[in-house]
């Protein structure tokens, strides 16, 4: 089991019951706040900007009325460190000091006793908690959330300029757990997909970057299922569903049965982490060494007996009357006693069916028994020997001795335990949510409430990674047999090709696929105020001309925007706060030119085609064609646009196509898709070189043409997939631009390849209108 799960709480039952936790909660912002306000990025004064730490105590009173606080500043921090929690649970075990329940303290009885004395209090707090919270990992998690909020406060500033405050941009690092996902489309729509289905399993598809892995860690991160926030009402876009979510991850390559074990292995850790499935009482503490089956032996029923003994014995001695009891008292205490372990003895096995009756309540020592069942192989000896001793040291001795070793469970074997396994957390959880809806109910004085249906929510992750379709659809196929219990849905990562794959064995473009997954959520690519949203939390001093740079060469995919806004920081003058959107981009179309040459070098290295040396020469110019559009000026762009295509185009059009193929035969695909992918990406690059340095001459606003930048875009992800397409798409968005009167912009700039593609290669495009909105 990792380490970081072991152990968590319930954020929405901390918030509720617990008073200190929030106080420590508002203790712990204020710390970290102050080391928020010392960023570079942020720049604010020393001496008058800096946030105002709050005196407060890190634990109200004991007792006696609780200190006055502002709500509102308690729910907003509240939203902020559960959000935080969820990825990091030990930070709800550190808020609440280990207490799960009046009577249960993790940490131990002495600590739980000691931190009601007011002076023992405060020590366990500045040697024992305090010094944790300043190198615990959710410190810098806690610190990038509100590090991203305060970025968002700050960009809704105007600015024109790209500047960098600080000397890195630790922002625009990968994609990170806290505070990333925002409300876009795709959330939503899988929230509400898992309300409407009972069981069943969903797809997660879209093209690499776009968030699947993100998506799904998000929905998982709440472990109890939906937040219930007390404080805000219920969205119609978020309703309450509890229950388990549990994600899980494995690495490459996939075999059908290791994975299931790793599946069914994280589901037990996941039960046995819970609190919920954990005694929390005295009496379940009691109790479990006789009803509980993990514990259920010998040793630990001898304990357990022990300790009831201990304590009654200390009670007698405290009160004073232990020493004076009549002997018919002592007859009774030893009748009890011998009565408790006859009907033990005679009742050992059959108590099996009165343990499994209780199957679901002790929930947790089922799952420590399957998990050591999973993890290790038993083996059973028996041994039987006798001794006859004579005198003079003879003797006889006799014996036998048998071992039984038990075999790996079967794949059937395995699927049928597991979802014999899912059914009974199903169960606990219907049960758990029962007592907790009536206790709420009985405190608050309300009628019963209707029953809330809950759900068991397992994210698989890593699955889209298998480049195989044919191996990814095999292994999808063998683990479909665990789908289908009640109440429980899978979320799985499935790329766009398997997906593809999948459907072509049952119906082509069927919106279903192929029995595989009941529903389908696809993540598009971001919106252009979406991208700017996530720009705005990640970095300061990127203006709003800048992130439309970054939502055109990115597609729109989280990864490729981050991957741009970090090109975009390493310009000449970032720093000094002198870099213009001309500056930009000029550097940031150097790097993209370079890396498509690297690539089509790389490809054009296993070409044996004549055509193939001019090619590597016009390659491996480090200059080329920057030196030619930079030395150019604004109104000669055009022409240097279309001459850098031409010089292209010489090589792949007319007589020149000759060299790229066999005598009497046809152009190899492969060679065609190398030529073909390079003169449309230099078609797309040259495009928005000459849109966004243009702007720089004030000529135009790029907030007048948004569906050129949407087509642009679409563009860029059509790159990967369709070069004609993008190509189009290009055409389109040239040709708006030039019926906008746009200076230097022609429709009549475009690659000659797209004459020589053949109708099976146009087919996909007939038809486009990229201009529509």
């Amino acid at each position: 089991m990792l380490p970081s799960g072991r152990f968590f709480l319930d954020r929405d039952s901390v918030y509720e019951n617990n008073r200190r936790a929030r106080q420590r909660a508002l203790w712990l912002y204020d710390r970290v706040r102050e080391d928020v306000d010392k960023a570079e990025e942020l720049n604010v004064a020393a001496d008058s900007g800096r946030y105002k730490t709050k005196e407060e105590p890190p634990f109200p009173k004991l007792w006696g009325k609780e200190p006055r606080i502002d709500e509102k500043r308690c729910q907003h921090v509240w939203g902020m460190v559960a959000d935080v929690a969820a990825t990091y649970p030990r930070l709800l075990a550190w808020l609440a000091e280990g207490r799960v329940s009046r009577t249960w303290n993790v940490f131990g009885s002495v600590v739980g006793v000691a931190r009601l004395i007011p002076g023992l209090r405060w020590l366990l707090w500045h040697f024992m908690f305090e010094p944790v919270a300043h190198y615990a990992p959710w410190w810098t998690a806690l610190y990038d959330a509100i590090l991203q909020e305060l970025r968002r406060e700050k960009n809704k500033a105007p600015a024109h300029i790209l500047t960098c405050s600080g000397s890195e941009v630790p922002g625009l690092s990968a994609v990170t757990d806290v505070a990333v996902i925002h409300d876009i489309p795709g959330r939503k729509e899988l929230r509400q997909r898992v309300v409407n289905m009972s069981s069943g399993c969903i797809g997660i598809s879209g093209l690499r970057g776009s968030g699947k892995t993100a998506l799904i860690r998000d929905f998982c991160s709440h472990r109890y299922g939906t937040p219930h926030i007390p404080w805000v009402d219920k969205k119609a876009d978020q309703p309450f569903l509890p229950g388990m979510r549990v994600m899980i991850q494995a690495p490459l390559p996939f075999d059908a049965r290791e994975y299931l074990i790793h599946q069914y292995a994280c589901l037990c850790e996941a039960v046995l982490a819970d609190v919920r499935f954990n005694p929390t009482t005295l009496v379940e503490h009691a109790l479990g060494p006789i009803l509980r089956p993990g514990l259920g032996r010998p040793r630990a029923l001898l304990g357990g007996l022990t300790g009831v003994a201990l304590l009654v014995l200390a009670g007698g001695l405290f009160a004073g009357t232990w020493p004076h009891l009549a002997p018919r008292t002592w007859e009774l205490i030893g009748a009890v006693v011998a009565l408790t372990a006859g009907l033990a003895a005679i009742g050992w096995r059959t108590r099996w069916a009165f343990i499994e009756a209780r199957q679901v309540i002790t929930l947790a020592a089922d799952a420590q028994a399957r998990l050591r069942r999973l993890q290790f192989l038993r083996s059973y000896t028996r041994t039987h020997g006798g001794t006859l001793s004579a005198p003079m040291g003879a003797g006889v001795s006799m014996g036998t001795s048998s071992e039984f070793a038990e075999l790996a469970i079967t794949l059937p074997e395995l699927i049928d335990d597991y979802r014999d396994f899912v059914e009974r957390v199903v169960g606990g959880l219907e049960q758990k949510e029962r007592e907790e809806r009536e206790t709420r109910d009985r405190e608050a004085g309300k009628l019963p409430s209707p029953e809330t249906s809950v759900r068991l929510v397992i994210g698989l992750d890593e699955i889209d990674q298998i480049d195989d379709v044919a191996e990814a659809c095999k292994f999808l196929d063998e683990l479909s047999a665990v789908f289908g219990t009640p109440k429980c849905v899978y979320l799985i990562a499935v790329s766009p090709g398997t997906l593809a794959a999948a459907d072509q064995r049952t119906v082509p473009l069927r919106t279903s696929s192929g029995g595989l997954f009941d529903e389908m959520v696809w993540l598009d690519p971001l919106t252009e105020d979406e991208a700017a949203t996530l720009l705005a939390r990640r970095v300061t001093g990127l203006p709003p001309t800048f992130a439309k740079l970054c939502y055109v060469l990115s597609g729109g995919l989280p990864r490729e925007l981050l991957r741009i806004a970090r090109a975009l920081f390493t310009t000449d003058g970032a720093r000094s706060g002198t870099a213009t959107l001309a500056d930009a981009t000029r550097h940031v179309i150097a790097g993209e030119m370079r890396a498509l040459k690297h690539r089509a070098l790389a490809c054009a290295a296993s070409l044996t085609v004549s055509a193939a040396p001019r090619l590597f020469r016009l390659l491996n110019d480090d200059q080329w064609p920057m030196n030619r559009l930079n030395a150019a000026a604004d109104h000669h762009r055009q022409a240097i646009i279309d001459s850098i295509l031409g010089d292209v185009s010489l090589l792949w059009d007319g007589d020149g196509r000759a060299g790229f193929r066999e005598p009497g035969k046809d152009v190899d695909p492969f060679t065609s898709e190398v030529c073909d992918s390079l003169l449309a990406s230099l078609y797309f690059l040259l495009t928005v070189y000459q849109l966004f340095t243009g702007t720089s001459a004030g000529d135009y606003r790029l907030e007048d043409v948004p569906l050129v930048l949407r087509d642009l875009s679409r563009a860029c992800i059509a790159l990967g997939t369709n070069p004609y397409l993008s190509a189009l798409l290009v055409g389109a968005a040239r040709k708006q631009l030039a019926n906008a009167k746009f200076p230097g912009f022609t429709d009549a700039c475009a690659p000659s390849f797209l004459s020589q593609a053949t109708d099976a290669q146009l087919k996909l495009v007939d038809g486009w209108t990229p201009a529509s909105p």
